[in-house]
């Protein structure tokens, strides 16, 4: 669209550029001199660096009305090169790696000692054992009820069982069973004159012909069987009398002591399991920390880069390897001049303090940093508009007079990024 000659529009439209360190970089690598020169060199920036579009002239004939002049710097966290980075980590190691190996060492015997200390003795198993123990006495205790004289009973068994006075007996019945027959005949004759008991015999005798079996044979043949169970049986008896009934609440009182120490054993297990909790949650922790930039002593980054680069200029301020932005920006405040030029005149001079930002992120708990309150209004303002006229070059000077403070600002690392922003009113064709 073609411009309408002879009539001008007037829009508030403010310049700004900037100098821009790269990360891993430092701000010697960009501004080689003490003096930082702002809407001269606008080649190859991108738009949050300027909104030039050629050094230090206005576009076509516009012309410009400069109100206000600012100075902003960042406050970004700086980036390392490698180099620094590994001293570093270096450093950071030193301080909490051994901690971490050993806690982690002490967490892993817990777990073990926890995971391996399961109950041998369970409930159901006192509960099984008492049970039986409780019915053997019970058995124990029924013996006591039974009738029976052991000692009587084991008396008769051993005269039974004694072959020295059985065995005649048996034999002579065996004999008896033998002459039966002539001896009955025998006792028969009318001739014989017997005693009653004789007669008596003869007439009971038919009783050992009834019984063709000799049962005398077999009880000979069994009676050291007899003597065997006899000798068990004593034994058996004289065994359910060696148990004593003392010994009997001993053993419950064993048992009740067992259910108190599995009681024990389960609290024991519940402090345990708490304490293991607590103990993760401590390597948790030491974890988290382990991973966050711990406190490095600038003496022993300075021993680790001396060693590694042999460059004093390539070490980073001390201040920012510690994170304290604010001495940083101070420094860089409070040892610059900056100056506004107009067709190689001077508009004004002053120390760069003298121009605050009114802008940027602001906590009031020092959690960043700016150049003044955060406020557009909060800001150096001109007495008088100065004005940039068609064609006409212009550009802003921040310089370092002191040369220490030079050398040590030049050891700052970026990303950092200075910006000078002349704000004011743009007069240009209307379209």
């Amino acid at each position: 669209m073609a411009a309408i000659k002879g009539i001008k529009e007037r829009v508030h439209l403010p310049l700004y550029d900037s100098i821009f360190v790269g990360p891993g970089k430092q701000l010697r690598d960009i501004a080689t001199s003490s003096v930082f020169k702002f809407f001269v060199n606008v080649h190859g920036k991108t738009k949050l660096e300027t909104n030039m579009q050629s050094a230090s002239l206005l576009p076509h004939w516009n012309t410009f009305e400069a109100r206000a002049l600012r100075v902003v710097v960042s406050d970004l966290p700086a980036r390392f090169p490698r180099e620094i980075e590994e001293c570093l980590t270096a450093q950071n190691g030193t301080s909490n790696g051994q901690g971490s190996t050993t806690l982690a060492g002490c967490i892993d015997d817990l777990c073990k000692l926890i995971d391996d200390s399961a109950l041998a003795i369970t409930d159901q198993q006192v509960n099984a054992a008492r049970e039986n123990v409780k019915g053997f006495k019970r058995t124990i205790e029924s013996v006591d009820d039974i009738p029976a004289d052991f000692d009587g009973s084991i008396g008769i068994l051993r005269i039974y069982g004694d072959s020295k006075k059985v065995t005649p007996i048996l034999q002579l019945q065996s004999q008896l069973r033998k002459v039966r027959e002539p001896l009955v005949e025998l006792l028969g004759r009318p001739d014989i004159k017997a005693s009653k008991a004789l007669k008596d015999f003869a007439a009971n005798v038919d009783k050992l012909k009834a019984d063709p079996v000799a049962e005398e044979d077999n009880l000979l043949r069994q009676l050291p069987d007899v003597k065997l169970i006899t000798d068990a049986f004593e034994q058996l008896v004289a065994l359910v009398r060696k148990i004593d009934k003392a010994q009997l609440a001993e053993l419950l009182a064993f048992f009740s002591a067992i259910d108190q120490l599995l009681q024990q054993i389960r609290a024991r297990g519940a402090r345990l399991e708490s304490l293991k909790d607590c103990l993760l949650r401590a390597a948790a922790e030491s974890d988290k920390r382990s991973k966050q930039p711990a406190p490095v002593r600038s003496e022993d980054i300075i021993k680790c880069l001396n060693e590694r680069l042999g460059d004093k200029r390539l070490i980073p301020l001390d201040d920012q390897v510690s994170g304290r932005s604010l001495r940083i920006l101070s420094k860089l405040i409070y040892n610059s001049v900056t100056t506004f030029i107009v067709g190689e005149k001077t508009m004004i001079q002053m120390p760069t303090w003298f121009f605050p930002a009114g802008a940027g992120p602001f906590s009031e708990d020092g959690g960043s940093v700016t150049h003044g309150f955060p406020a557009p209004d909060a800001t150096f303002r001109f007495a008088e508009p100065v004005f940039v006229d068609t064609q006409q070059n212009f550009r802003v000077e921040m310089e370092i007079p002191d040369a220490l403070a030079l050398d040590e600002l030049q050891r700052i690392y970026g990303p950092l990024f200075i910006w000078v922003a002349l704000d004011g009113y743009m007069s240009r064709d209307v379209q």
